[in-house]
This record gives structure tokens, C-alpha cells and sequence, in this order.
């Protein structure tokens, strides 16, 4: 794969794709005022991925920073870089909801890595030969735990596939013909039956505790997301590929993916928070109704266009953060030490 400062390009290619959807997401609600509106289909679909993907890759660079550095390294690293900037952006608004509030997706990131470190240190000291397995199996048990002990859904969802991530040797998710044939038929079929109303955020973020029909929910999302998972990133490649005739494009994508975490802190301050408090106030203020014909104008060709200008805005933004040693540790950053 080719490789710019060390970095894997593709990797950040897939990751800028991945904010994209994250932020287009966003931008649908914030532009439609956050009042209550009909679907968007495109909206729908990449919500099906965005999250579990971007789960996966971290649950591969956690297991790949497990081997390279000793485990209170790895820990001050994700409590600085993660923590430290939930706590503070939650408590700038007002409350300390770490849990399901609006940087929830970074919470089960950073509760799944010191997963997977009490794991290795366990693991560690009880000097097993086949560590790798063990682990997995270690792993797969607090899955399972995570049911029983009544884990709010956003921790119960996402860590498994933070899991499946920590098991991969690389990220190409290489198939062969048949089995990506049949991922393809599995994500299309899959797709054809989800509906935004299934979302277990619409549902209630716990229902899955006392509702069976849930955990069906949550099964069937598990399945459509894996699917998607490999379904997606050869999709992304060969958009990689197309788009080296427009390096520009391209180029912007992949510094982008090099910042997900600092975006995705910003996004929600200037995508959730600003455009979508002043669209509802000056919606409510003006009487205004969504309209379905402008729900589809903004999910199908206004958002999409927002999501990529605002990537755009952000990472330059990000790139001038990088130089202020005080504020870097806000939005993300390792401490820098000595």
C-alpha cells in the first residue's frame, strides 16, 4: 500500500470516507433544524457501516499499539487523547453525560480499549501460551457479559466489532469471489429490509433490556454492519482508485481520515451544536414545517456537499490546533511529554 509519512494512504482514505458519512449524518439533521422529519434513504444506509467501521479499525490499532508499547502507555495514551476531551466538551455544555451523550461513539471507544488492556494484562499474568486466543475468548466473554450486566446500548453494539477489529492480522478484509459475493447479497438483502424506524436510538437506548424484539434488532444490525463493513471497504478503494484523476479530491479525503478523532470533536461543536441550534431557533421563530421535498434535497444534495466542504474547513482548522500546545489537548491530541 502506498505510504506518505508513514501513514497507510488507503487506511486514511477509508477513515475520511468514514467522517464523511459521519458528518453527512449530522449535517442531515442540523439542516433540517433538528425538527422531527421522514427518512432519508442515503442517511439510513451509511449509518448501517459508518460506526462499526470505524470501531473495527480501532480495535486493530489498539491490538497493534498493545504490541508496541507497555500497557500504562497505551492507557495514558487513550485517557488524554480520549477522556480528557469528553469530560471537558460535555461539561462545556453543561452536564457530564459520558455515557449516551453526544460524544457517546468516543466513550465506547475508549471503554472497549481499556477492555482490551485489562484482557492483555490478564492474560499477561497468567503467562498462557496461545496469548492471541486467549484473549479473544477473554473478549468475546464481556460480549457476552455486556448483555447480562444491562450495558446501555451505544457499549453493547459497538464493542464487538472493536473486538473483531483487535482479531485481524491487517485491514484488507481480503475475500474471495464467492464469499464477497455473498457479503454483497447478505448487505443488499439486509439493507432492503432495515428501516430508520428499527434505529435502537429511536427505540430507546435500553429497550433492548426488557424487549426480546430489540435484541433481534441487535442482531440483525450486527449482521447488516459486518456485511457492510466488507461490502464498504472495497467500495472505498475503488472510489481511492477513481479518484486518483482528480488528486485534489483525493488528497483532501486522506487528510482528513489522518484526523478523524480532533474532526470528529469539532463536528459535533460546529455541525450538532452551532448550524443545528440556529436552524431550530429560526425554524420555531418563523413558524416553518419540514417539507418531505426539502428533506430530500438536503439528504440527497445538500448535506453531502456540507459534509465535504465542512471536512475541508475542519482539517485545515485542525492543522492550526496542532500548533497551540494548550488547546491540542482538547480536541484529541496525545499529551506531548518532556
Amino acid at each position: 500500500m502506498p505510504q506518505v509519512r508513514g501513514r497507510d494512504q488507503e487506511i486514511d482514505f477509508i477513515k475520511g470516507m468514514l467522517i464523511w458519512c459521519v458528518v453527512y449524518g449530522h449535517a442531515v439533521d442540523a439542516l433540517c433544524g433538528r425538527l422531527p422529519h421522514q427518512s432519508v434513504w442515503l442517511h439510513v444506509f451509511v449509518r448501517t457501516f459508518d460506526l462499526p467501521f470505524f470501531m473495527v479499525i480501532s480495535g486493530y490499532f489498539c491490538q497493534k499499539s498493545l504490541g508496541r508499547k507497555n500497557l500504562s502507555r497505551v492507557v495514558i495514551d487513550r485517557l488524554t487523547m480520549l477522556l480528557f476531551p469528553i469530560v471537558i466538551w460535555t461539561l462545556l455544555r453543561g452536564h457530564l453525560n459520558i455515557v449516551s451523550g453526544m460524544y457517546y461513539f468516543l466513550w465506547a471507544v475508549l471503554s472497549s480499549t481499556m477492555a482490551c488492556v485489562a484482557v492483555r494484562l490478564v492474560t499477561r499474568l497468567c503467562r498462557v501460551e496461545s496469548v492471541r486466543i486467549m484473549e479473544l475468548v477473554f473478549l468475546w466473554f464481556l460480549v457476552v457479559l455486556l448483555y447480562f450486566i444491562h450495558m446501555p446500548w451505544n457499549l453493547f453494539y459497538l464493542f464487538p466489532f472493536f473486538v473483531v477489529g483487535y482479531g485481524l492480522r491487517d485491514l484488507d478484509f481480503r475475500l474471495t469471489k464467492t464469499s464477497f459475493a455473498t457479503m454483497v447479497i447478505v448487505f443488499a438483502v439486509g439493507l432492503c429490509f432495515w428501516s430508520a424506524a428499527y434505529s435502537p436510538w429511536r427505540l430507546n437506548d435500553l429497550a433492548w433490556r426488557t424487549d426480546s424484539f430489540a435484541v433481534i434488532l441487535y442482531a440483525y444490525r450486527t449482521v447488516l454492519a459486518i456485511a457492510g463493513v466488507y461490502v464498504m471497504n472495497f467500495v472505498f478503494r475503488a472510489v481511492m482508485g477513481y479518484l486518483s484523476r482528480t488528486p485534489l479530491v483525493k488528497s483532501a479525503i486522506v487528510e482528513a481520515g489522518a484526523e478523524t478523532l480532533a474532526i470528529y470533536i469539532l463536528q459535533a461543536i460546529l455541525v450538532e451544536r452551532a448550524i443545528g441550534k440556529l436552524l431550530s431557533v429560526v425554524f420555531g421563530r418563523l413558524g416553518i414545517s419540514v417539507a418531505d421535498w426539502y428533506v430530500n434535497l438536503v439528504g440527497y444534495v445538500i448535506a453531502p456537499i456540507v459534509a465535504f466542504f465542512v471536512l475541508i474547513v475542519l482539517t485545515r482548522i485542525v492543522r492550526k490546533i496542532k500548533m497551540i500546545p494548550v488547546v491540542r489537548n482538547l480536541f484529541g491530541f496525545k499529551f506531548k511529554v518532556g
